[in-house]
């Protein structure tokens, strides 16, 4: 039973202090959740027109029963299910809906810098030509693949000397390898008619100036001092 005689004072007290009062001997309004009552709070907080009971998030106004799907991670619509573009599964901070081309690869994504990984690391539509291998040999120009037209030239391949090819990419070639010097082909001059560069110098057969290859340069040059004479 409520007893309000006990309080006779209660009308000099406060509001706040009576309803407290009330609340304690079983008298008086319930006590909103702010007083320690159990909730039992209706209401639209982000004023998106649905009220807590019928709005799975009450907190943002975009997100209601039957809302169109945002690129934003939430479940807009409230059906229980956030769509699998709006979902970041490899954690690099971008979702398929914001353009992220490859949402298994964590270093794929908008505007990344491309690594030599034959991906689209920056999801510009395209892999660069330096990461793919075109001959199949398993190495692609930016593996060091100094002859991505053919499988017979790639890293840590043995030379094959007299094939006009620098087989294990070292910057040689036949001849000029190490692996070819011992070979009785391989002389300090020119031989101008095997199709090899013999002496080294990058120029072979009638290219070099041991087989008559300078001649031209060199006459061009003694024509033009007798101009000037």
């Amino acid at each position: 039973m409520c007893k309000l005689s006990a309080f006779p004072r209660v009308a000099l007290v406060t509001v706040a202090t009576a309803a407290l009062t009330w609340s304690l001997v079983g008298c008086g309004p319930e006590l909103p959740p702010a007083w320690g009552g159990e909730s039992s709070y209706v209401g639209d907080a982000d004023g998106d027109g649905y009220t807590n009971l019928e709005d799975c998030d009450d907190h943002h106004k975009n997100v209601y029963p039957g809302a169109t799907e945002a690129c934003d991670g939430l479940d807009s619509d409230c059906d229980g299910i956030v769509p699998e573009d709006e979902q970041d599964n490899d954690g690099d901070g971008y979702m398929i809906c914001e353009f992220d081309c490859d949402d298994e690869a964590p270093e794929t994504y908008p505007y990344a810098t491309e690594q030599c990984d034959g991906k689209d690391n920056d999801c510009d539509g395209q892999v660069d030509d330096e990461e793919i291998d075109e001959d199949g040999d398993g190495f692609a120009p930016c593996d060091g693949d100094c002859d991505d037209t053919t499988a017979e030239a790639a890293p840590g391949l043995t030379e094959i000397c007299f094939d006009g090819l620098d087989n294990d990419c070292d910057g040689h070639i036949d001849c000029c390898d190490e692996d070819c010097v011992e070979e009785d082909v391989c002389w300090e001059e020119e031989d101008c008619e095997d199709g090899v560069d013999n002496d080294c110098d990058g120029l072979i057969d009638d290219e070099d100036d041991d087989c008559g290859g300078g001649d031209d340069d060199d006459d061009t040059a003694d024509d033009e001092t007798s101009d000037d004479e």
